[in-house]
């Protein structure tokens, strides 16, 4: 009976580290990113708010719950399309008059790990950087850079983002009024 117990207790230990294999922490590259941003705006009192990743074990358990939803088909279809995702969310406690750009060196570590620039906007108030990475000549994964003067936000989305962004348009549609500057 014990020796039952011991292999259920194994059987479901394993199927957890399995499942959830890196849900929770974000992993090396981005803490490293995280830590390279923190220490260039070591003026900046930056506090955690929220620090994640959604692995591939818990989105396809989400993917499995949303089939038994009554959750849009063309929602479900588009969370297919994602692989990981891994969010950073930073409160920053002393806001200044002008806030710091983000390092270069960061461009620097992102186009090490095959991330290019595609948008980059600076203003007084507000900073922003896309980076995404081909792969076998698709979108594979896209990283964003904001800091504003209440917080950071670093997210980092892997999967098949080419036709997530194709279905989304399919889906959702293009409208050309939306895109007009007002």
């Amino acid at each position: 009976m014990r020796k039952n117990l011991k292999l259920k207790v194994g059987v479901l230990s394993l199927a957890a580290v399995l499942l959830f294999s890196g849900c929770v922490m974000v992993d090396r590259d981005f803490r490293l990113t995280r830590d390279e941003i923190f220490d260039s705006l070591n003026s900046l009192d930056l506090n955690t708010e929220v620090q994640f990743q959604i692995g591939a074990g818990l989105l396809s358990l989400g993917k499995f719950v949303t089939s038994f939803s009554n959750m849009n088909q063309d929602t479900r279809d588009m969370l297919r399309e994602i692989h990981s995702l891994q969010i950073g969310v930073y409160q920053i406690e002393n806001h200044r008059e002008n806030l710091p750009p983000i390092p270069t060196k960061i461009e620097r570590r992102l186009k090490q790990r095959g991330y290019l620039p595609i948008v980059k906007v600076k203003a007084k108030d507000e900073n922003v950087w896309i980076f995404v990475k081909m792969r076998h000549r698709r979108l594979g994964a896209m990283y964003i850079i904001s800091l504003d003067q209440e917080e950071l936000v670093l997210v980092e989305l892997k999967g098949n983002l080419g036709k997530l962004i194709e279905k989304a348009v399919r889906d959702q549609g293009f409208h050309k009024k939306e895109l007009q500057a007002t």
